[in-house]
């Protein structure tokens, strides 16, 4: 083999800075463990200690307040390593750490409460105390987080700290990206191990393996390319006797695979490609949400479906719903209702837009179209399952087949049903769409309604869309 011998790679020499004492790189997330410990320890004192000064009557047991003070700091701290929430990349990004801080205590205490309650052990502490507790420590840790971070941001700046030291072997010629990418997190030693036409490793692992047994090293990446995949077994047989963690770093599109959920078929593990744009548990979220609004909006909104029925019917010739095809959830083809606000029936492959001034738009129709009542009927569709209260607006099949040929992601709107409003017309893009672009921006507000759905976007949406109906004039 080329190059420096294998030694040569773990040894290293670090080269720190008089304003201080080095520090482990790895040592921050036990710091940061002791921290939270002491900051739920100190509030867990102080609460008790004021409870006793403001009402002695109510006091607990010092024994109960200590156990109360060890066992929720326990419990958070381990709650916390479960979910990673030490993990440097946690620790190094403030929106991260307020997250991981507020999950894992509100799950420690849901976990606590249900303990207490289970063992009847909730009367031996005070209410007083525990409700300062709860509030108070969340905020002192993240304080405490802050300040220690802050440290240890200036320790790396002044090369006081010993970062993690990774030995990189890199299979094959090429740039050693892994080395480029812990530059700034790790001392890196990066070899190249050239390979055989065969395609082996044209080195003999054997004297690296003996001689890491003095080096300062604590973890060994391959950079394996993708292609060299089936290398995966030798590279393991050899540096299986290291005793220190090795892994694989590959190419990019192979790393993305391998995050995604994996699933088994027999004795086959499958990646996931694609996964539904809701969970089951959200989809049922949604349809009690519409059907509870639905139901309710069509008890409330009786009377006036009749007044306009009856207007439709005396004002023009014709029926009183307006029937169309219109794609829904996977493409599956359903009949929208809608109160007839035209003289045509259209539904066709030729299929024309209302525009404004446009003849065809009866008296009655132009007042209902503008008002947004013509929609109303749609309830029935929500009800049937065809359609959702929120969701992107569903539009005629002729202008799908238009749009699908012109606008790339247009199809992925019918990942979801479609609504009776949605995200889109809240922000005005409703009505006619006389460009492309006009289209364009409709699709971008629908996928992102899509990526970001929660109940409470629902909710949102359906309080702002009275808002949008009262302040849009431009419907025609």
């Amino acid at each position: 083999m080329q190059g420096a011998p294998f030694s040569s790679i773990l040894d290293t020499s670090i080269e720190f800075s008089a304003k201080g004492a080095a520090i482990d790189y790895i040592t921050l997330p036990w710091i940061v463990r002791i921290v939270d410990l002491l900051c739920i320890l100190s509030i867990s004192a102080v609460s008790f200690a004021a409870l006793g000064l403001v009402t002695p009557a109510q006091i607990m047991p010092p024994g109960s307040a200590i156990m109360l003070g060890i066992v929720v700091a326990l419990v958070f701290t381990g709650l916390s390593q479960l979910r990673d929430g030490y993990r440097i990349d946690v620790l190094s990004n403030l929106p991260k750490q307020v997250q991981s801080i507020c999950t894992n205590w509100i799950a420690s205490w849901v976990f606590l409460s249900f303990t207490a309650f289970s063992l009847k052990a909730s009367s031996d502490f005070s209410r007083i105390s525990t409700y300062v507790m709860i509030v108070l420590s969340p905020v002192l840790i993240l304080g405490a987080r802050a300040i220690v971070c802050r440290w240890f941001s200036q320790a790396l700046s002044d090369g006081r700290v010993t970062h993690d030291r990774v030995s990189i072997l890199q299979i094959g010629s090429g740039v050693s990206i892994a080395a480029e990418v812990l530059a700034d997190f790790a001392i890196v030693h990066s070899q190249v191990l050239p390979l055989t036409d065969a395609g082996a490793v044209d080195c003999d692992l054997s004297a690296f393996i003996r001689e890491t047994a003095n080096s300062k090293a604590r973890k060994v990446l391959i950079q394996l390319p993708a292609a060299n995949l089936s290398l995966i077994d030798e590279l393991a047989e050899q540096l299986r006797r290291l005793p220190i963690p090795s892994m694989i770093v590959t190419d990019e599109w192979l790393t993305h695979a391998f995050q995604r959920p994996t699933e088994l078929h027999g004795e086959l593990t499958a990646f996931e490609l694609q996964a539904p744009p809701l969970t089951l548990m959200q989809r049922v979220q949604k349809r009690l949400l519409d059907l509870v609004a639905s139901s309710a909006g069509m008890l409330l909104l009786m009377p006036l479906l009749v007044m306009v029925a009856i207007a439709v019917k005396l004002d023009s010739p014709g029926p009183i719903l307006f029937r169309q095809r219109r794609q829904g959830f996977n493409g599956r083809v359903f009949e929208i209702y809608k109160f007839r606000s035209m003289s045509v029936m259209e539904d066709g492959v030729d299929i024309r837009q209302a525009a404004r001034a446009d003849r065809r738009v009866t008296r009655v129709g132009r007042f209902i179209r503008s008002t947004s009542l013509d929609e109303l009927p749609q309830l029935f569709n929500v009800m049937r399952g065809d359609m959702s209260l929120i969701g992107p607006r569903p539009h005629a099949i002729a202008h799908d087949t238009h749009y699908d040929s012109l606008i790339s992601d247009y199809s992925l709107r019918r990942h979801m049903k479609p609504g009776v409003t949605g995200w889109a017309q809240i922000h005005g893009h409703r009505g006619e769409t006389p460009t492309t672009a006009h289209m364009s921006a409709r699709v971008e507000h629908d996928l992102w309604y899509i990526a970001h759905w929660s109940i409470w976007l629902d909710i949102w949406i359906m309080l702002r869309t009275t808002k949008a109906l009262l302040a849009n004039r431009e419907v025609y």
